[in-house]
């Protein structure tokens, strides 16, 4: 059954996000225009993780059991955060997620001036906002080592204390993706890429 979409809260200012376009099922939403949070198959008692949670996920056991523990966590004594698994990755402003793309942003990732684009969030969504600093020097050998409660640190917004926090938001509800020059752009692309397979089949 196809989904119904809310419309977006117009009280809000926009979000920022940026957009995998290496994947094509990415490229598929992108030209839709909307990027929905994970669902919960309730008769097969199965939660699909969101576009960007499955991305995240991509590095390896390690990172997953990481994201698993922080997700325990936020169930034990912050339930009414986002998941970071379930919701999607945003920014609030655009000098926000262009803090991010110049610290994260390199030729081998879509933190690029070319996959960011400003989006709507649909009616009554909730959201979260956390410092992704926590995140990124965890894995950094050479960062000084995180407090033994920094998972709680982490949920309750704290930002990091050994760098200018770089702060993402997490929202529960779909994205209407809002830069038409983008989704015509991709829109495009699928369709070339439509024409090749069928020439080569």
């Amino acid at each position: 059954m196809p989904k119904k979409f809310q419309r977006t809260d117009s009280q809000e200012p926009p979000y920022w996000v940026y957009l995998n376009l290496s994947l094509e099922y990415v490229r598929w939403n992108t030209a839709l225009g909307r990027i929905y949070p994970a669902s919960y198959d309730s008769e097969n008692g199965a939660l699909h993780f969101s576009m960007f949670a499955s991305q995240r996920l991509r590095g390896g056991i390690e990172y997953f059991n990481f994201e698993q523990e922080l997700e325990e966590e936020r169930i034990r004594k912050f339930p009414q955060k986002i998941s970071r698994l379930q919701g999607l990755f945003v920014f609030d402003t655009q000098e926000e997620a262009k803090k991010a793309e110049k610290l994260w942003g390199s030729s081998s990732n879509h933190y690029q001036p070319d996959c960011l684009t400003e989006a709507g969030c649909a009616i009554g969504h909730n959201k979260s906002k956390h410092d992704s600093n926590w995140i990124t020097y965890y894995f950094r050998n050479e960062a000084p080592k995180h407090p033994p409660h920094w998972k709680e640190l982490y949920w309750e917004g704290e930002p990091y204390p050994h760098e200018n926090p770089v702060w993402e938001t997490i929202a529960d509800r779909p994205l209407v993706l809002w830069n038409t020059e983008l989704r015509q752009s991709v829109s495009n692309r699928l369709h070339e890429e439509l024409r090749a397979h069928s020439f080569l089949g």
